[in-house]
């Protein structure tokens, strides 16, 4: 698990704590001797601030979801299109290894054999 993550979940769980604090002030608020103006302002503080914890730590845990869904089917795109790739090479080995055009040594061993050939054929030499 990377910093990131953790951090992201971190929020998420301080943002949970926040919510379950505003409950119990709420639940309880009839029986505090504090000024419930006081105990209002903080279930309101509480509730918009565990909302925003959580609500920005589940949308980025979405989008580096998402982020890394696209990642992972761009490295199996990737990898598809190597092993196409990997598939051609022996043939283009093969076509370059043949081709005079790609491989000039191929030229060259072919005028060897030709000269050979004509001086088995010429008598004289």
């Amino acid at each position: 698990m990377d910093r990131e993550s953790l951090r992201k979940g971190l929020y998420a769980v301080a943002g949970l704590y926040l919510l379950y604090t505003a409950w119990q002030l709420f639940k309880d608020m009839d029986n505090m001797e504090m000024n419930p103006t006081v105990i209002v302002i903080f279930i309101i503080f509480f509730t918009v601030a565990g909302g925003v914890l959580v609500g920005n730590a589940v949308w980025s845990m979405y989008k580096g979801a998402a982020r890394k869904d696209s990642s992972t089917d761009a490295a199996e795109e990737s990898d598809t299109n190597a092993a196409v790739e990997a598939d051609s090479e022996p043939e283009a080995i093969a076509e370059a290894q043949t081709d005079p055009s790609v491989n000039p040594s191929v030229e060259k061993e072919d005028s060897a054999d030709d000269d050979l050939t004509q001086s088995d054929d010429d008598p004289t030499e």
